[in-house]
């Protein structure tokens, strides 16, 4: 299966409807995107940095924006309580953010002793 097939994949798992790696959304103009993390998918070698395209983000899409980036980054640099607190800010702000809840299921994972430590670099791994 190629990257395409694998990203497309993730949106049902993000619970999005647009996904599209780095690699794509730098030839793009006029359209709002957000970055959602660094995936190594199922089969494929390296991580992908991930991008929601939004092409017309609603209100609470907007206000929760920049706590999710917060969150994100948070996330990529090992901080576990700092990453849960923005992603439950970003939540509060939007409701349907499906890519917040995600994160949140991974650090409550994490909290819960599933896990004994945030990814390397914040990359998620998706199994098969």
């Amino acid at each position: 299966m190629n990257t395409a097939s694998r990203i497309e994949a993730l949106n049902k798992r993000l619970g999005t409807r647009i996904l599209a790696s780095e690699g794509v959304i730098d030839g793009l103009a006029g359209i709002d995107c957000r970055r959602v993390g660094r995936f190594l998918l199922a089969g494929k070698g390296d991580a992908v940095e991930v991008y929601e395209l939004l092409p017309v983000p609603s209100a609470a899409q907007a206000l929760a924006r920049r706590p999710f980036e917060s969150a994100l980054d948070a996330f990529m640099a090992g901080d576990a309580v700092a990453a849960r607190r923005r992603f439950g800010a970003a939540l509060a702000a939007d409701p349907g953010d499906t890519v917040a809840a995600f994160y949140i299921d991974v650090l409550q994972g994490l909290l819960q002793g599933l896990s004994d430590k945030l990814p390397p670099a914040g990359v998620i791994v998706v199994p098969k």
